[in-house]
């Protein structure tokens, strides 16, 4: 797992690799607490942290 700096704050991402292809994906309890830090549904916090990474 690797910190990342988005543009909401700071969260943790998972870092997973199958047959060679990587895939990096935000915790969701981080996004969570941006959510409620900044009054927006999580998903737009997660989707928005996927589109930065």
């Amino acid at each position: 797992m690797e910190k990342f700096n988005s543009s909401l704050g700071e969260v943790k991402i998972k870092i997973g690799t199958i047959d060679g292809i990587s895939k990096k994906m935000p915790e969701f309890d981080d996004c969570l607490k941006l959510a409620k830090k900044h009054k927006i549904p999580v998903w737009k916090v997660y989707n928005k942290i996927i589109g930065e990474i």
